[in-house]
């Protein structure tokens, strides 16, 4: 949490930057409440994928409405602080500087993405010194959310929900070294 005092009043900030050394350790958290109040409530035969404050969740096509519905709710009364202008419901979504096609299971990088990275590469090769803070930062901050793909190229197995007699039967066919 960030407070502050002014003028004899506390004041609480909702929404922390992430500048503020406090970012991490906040957002940390709520992801943590997010994950795992939306895996109880779901059950089984969902998968969560969570980076800082974003969420996505893949969840049956048929009852997809309603489970999204419900985790839209669960997240009003959390008062968790979501970036609704990045709330979607759809087959093909952009997430975390990626457009993912979940019916043919495949990725590309947004055109709007892909053109920001080339512009910014275009003005980095035009001149003989650059500034760090104009044009480094943005620009391989862009590259590397366009071109690391190792939290994608596998379903992390450690988010799938699994039924309660499924997992027991996993954990007794577990080895115990």
């Amino acid at each position: 949490m960030l407070c502050f005092h002014a003028n004899g009043e506390l004041y609480r900030c909702i929404a922390l930057n992430f500048g503020a050394r406090t970012s991490g350790w906040y957002w940390g958290r709520v992801a943590g409440l997010m994950v795992r109040t939306s895996h109880a409530l779901l059950g089984y035969g969902h998968a969560l994928w969570q980076y800082v404050d974003d969420l996505l969740a893949w969840i049956d096509r048929v009852s997809s409405p309603l489970w999204a519905s419900l985790l839209v709710v669960l997240f009003l009364i959390l008062s968790i602080p979501m970036s609704w202008h990045k709330a979607a419901l759809n087959m093909d979504i952009d997430w975390i500087g990626w457009r993912i096609f979940v019916t043919t299971w495949s990725i590309s990088v947004p055109d709007e993405k892909l053109a920001k990275i080339l512009e910014q590469v275009h003005k980095l090769s035009t001149v003989n010194k650059v500034a760090l803070k104009d044009h480094l930062d943005g620009c391989f901050g862009s590259r590397q959310v366009g071109t690391s793909s190792d939290h994608l190229q596998h379903i992390p197995t450690t988010m799938v929900g699994m039924e309660h007699v499924v997992f027991q039967h996993f954990l007794a066919d577990l080895s115990p070294s």
